[in-house]
Parts: structure tokens; sequence; C-alpha cells
């Protein structure tokens, strides 16, 4: 089978964000490496995790992305995976969510990881590795994850083949970088942008409690703001912009 030049495919690898980061001098804006076999993926927070037969587990090479931008990239990332997937099917509209920072949730369920990383810098300019761990056709039901995540063809009659996922996914990412180059450095996000991840904010209105470092809040999530922040409503009524932050509970 023939494929996209784009494409870099690996049978098997320990993490395809680990592949790219070894070879980044070899790979182009718009890139994907990707494997069917992931043997040690790397999540959020240093976490490791080995990948089931059925995730599409990518990582798409982003260069030359503005910097004052990075923070908010994950979640507007995650905001292109639910658009891709709602344009391939419309009747997961409505129940596809974000949860902040980087997660896409499925009917209450976790759908999508984000992992995005910086491995180089130059001026303002910054590379950055956006690995994707998307559930397609995998099953967790022997596992204790059963209850916490779900694929796609448990909910859809006919699974999207790997390649009508990866294309759209990557021209996505590709127009949002283009669009952030548009944005002056201190720029707020667009209206669209920010209204798109509200309607879709799983921690919206709920209490949460975010852990930054060794230190732990509690508060009202109220969504995105213009900046790009995620807004906490802490106890006393006061308003935290987070540009960071570990969701470690939340009801």
């Amino acid at each position: 089978m023939n494929h996209p030049d784009w494409l870099r495919l690996r049978p098997t690898c320990p993490s395809t964000n680990t592949w790219a980061l070894e070879h980044l001098a070899g790979l182009s804006h718009g890139d994907v490496v990707f494997t069917s076999h992931q043997t040690a993926g790397r999540g959020q927070w240093g976490r490791h995790w080995m990948a089931p037969e059925g995730v599409l587990t990518a990582s798409f090479i982003l260069r030359d992305l503005p910097r004052p931008h990075l923070s908010y990239l994950s979640v507007l990332v995650g905001l292109a995976v639910v658009q891709m997937l709602e344009a391939h099917a419309p009747s997961l509209a409505q129940r596809l969510q974000i949860k902040w920072p980087n997660d896409v949730w499925l009917d209450g369920r976790k759908l999508a990881g984000i992992l995005s990383e910086t491995p180089s810098h130059r001026d303002n300019q910054t590379t950055v590795i956006v690995g994707i761990g998307l559930n397609r056709q995998a099953d967790f039901s022997q596992t204790a994850l059963h209850d916490r995540v779900i694929s796609l063809h448990e909910v859809l009659s006919v699974v999207p083949d790997v390649m009508s996922l990866l294309a759209p996914l990557r021209s996505a990412l590709l127009q949002l970088v283009a669009e952030l180059k548009q944005l002056p450095s201190a720029a707020p996000l667009t209206t669209n942008w920010v209204r798109a991840v509200n309607q879709r904010d799983l921690l919206r209105d709920r209490t949460i409690t975010v852990k930054i470092g060794v230190e732990e809040m509690m508060g009202i999530g109220l969504g995105l703001d213009w900046q790009g922040g995620y807004q906490l409503r802490l106890p006393d009524g006061t308003v935290r912009s987070l540009r960071a932050g570990q969701i470690i509970r939340w009801h």
C-alpha cells in the first residue's frame, strides 16, 4: 500500500513521541509518526502506559509555532480532534467533550489523550511534537479501565479506518498552526475558539481539584478565558486563570 510522503509508519515502537524526539532532525513540519503497536507510551506528568490493540497512536510534528501560544495548544488540539470526529460522525455531536487541559471524552468516558512536547526553541519559535492516542477499536472490557474509557467501535456501526482519521486531523492541526501564527503574541484567542471549547467543556460548573506542582486548589470550573487560561472560581469568590495543572478530582 502506498502511503503519503508525510506519514512515517513504524510497525512497532515504544512511543511515537519518543521516536519523533530521537529523529526530529529528519522530520518536517506536518510529518506524522504512526504505529499500530506502541509498547511504552508516555502521558502527562510522566505516566507510562501500553496502548492496547486498536488504539490509534500518532505524533504530529508542528514547527515554528509562536511560543506565547503553547500554554493552550493542547486544548485547541483537543478541539480539533472533537471537530474532526463530529464532521466524520454527526451522531457524536453534543456527546464529545473536552477535559482541560488535554483529554477528549465521549458519553462520560475518556476517548483520547494528548501529550504536547517542546524539544526545541529558536528565537520566539518552537517545534512541538503533539502525541495523540485515540481509542478507535480497542477492547477495554477485561481491564480495570472498562468503566472509565470508551472506544469508537462502541458507538459507531462503521469505524473509520486509520487514514480517514489521520489525514483530516493532520490538516486541522496544520490549519491551527497557520492561524496561531497570524495572532500577535499578546492577542486574545478568537471568539470562535473560546466559544467552541466552552460549549464542550466537561468541567464547566463542576467542583474540581487541581494540582499545580505541590499546591492543590479547589474551585468551580468556569471555562476557557480569552487568554487561553482555564478559569477556576475559588471558595472566596476570586477567579484564577490556570495555564497548566493536573485535574485530580471533579464532581
